[in-house]
């Protein structure tokens, strides 16, 4: 394995580039106690991606469109600027996640650092605290979980279930794993995003990588506050 050095935010950039434009497919994703992950690859399209129809990849609007959702944008904002309805807006980022390589049917749950890699593209945020390992042609880049500078500003309940909001977990799944009704979870959640005052995973992972993470693992140069 090849290390590289931290700080290797080109690489997200990159990253993103690379899986829009189908050189590069994502084959892990996830999180530990200490850190999220994601792990990427070369499509296996990459030798013919150039020679394919444009039909059988979402076109670079969508995938821009993509990038919006990531970056916090109100779904309501991009369908009215788009002149397309909310499921089609829905529909053609999932069309776009997939062919990252990511199963997933909603947007609001794709994989904490390729939230990070939209930001880094569109030089919004830039992490000093990211890793990269290089292994038989893949790449996995870790950066520490940052999300636990909500604790201050949450109840105790509030923040363990915004934890895994942050992990991408339904709520269904959490009220399995904390033994307490899916009504008690979402009064959670809920409380929580009003008290944090965003909207949705989306809006609050963006907010996170923008304003909350800590200062010395964000360079100060690159971020600012979010309008209000």
């Amino acid at each position: 394995m090849q290390p590289t050095k931290a700080g290797e935010n080109d690489g997200l950039a990159e990253t993103w580039s690379r899986l829009c434009t189908g050189h590069a497919r994502v084959l892990e994703s996830g999180q530990t106690g200490r850190a999220f992950y994601l792990t990427v690859g070369p499509s296996p399209l990459r030798a013919v991606v150039a020679a394919q129809p444009p039909e059988h990849r979402p076109p670079p609007a969508e995938f821009r469109l993509l990038q919006g959702l990531l970056l916090g944008l109100p779904i309501l904002t991009l369908s009215s600027e788009l002149g397309v309805s909310v499921a089609a807006v829905t529909t053609k980022a999932v069309k776009c996640l997939r062919a990252m390589g990511i199963e997933s049917e909603r947007p609001s749950r794709v994989p904490v650092v390729l939230v990070i890699a939209a930001h880094a593209a569109a030089g919004i945020t830039k992490l000093t605290s990211t890793r990269s390992v290089i292994h038989a042609g893949r790449v996995r880049f870790e950066i520490d979980r940052f999300d636990g500078v909500l604790r201050a500003r949450l109840t105790a309940a509030e923040f363990a279930v915004l934890r895994f909001v942050v992990e991408g977990l339904p709520t269904l799944e959490i009220a399995r794993m904390r033994g307490v009704a899916t009504g008690t979870v979402a009064g959670q959640v809920r409380n929580a995003l009003t008290k944090l005052q965003v909207s949705g995973r989306a809006g609050l992972l963006s907010r996170l990588v923008r304003e909350w993470a800590p200062p010395d693992k964000v360079s100060p140069s690159r971020t600012g506050p979010l309008p209000s």
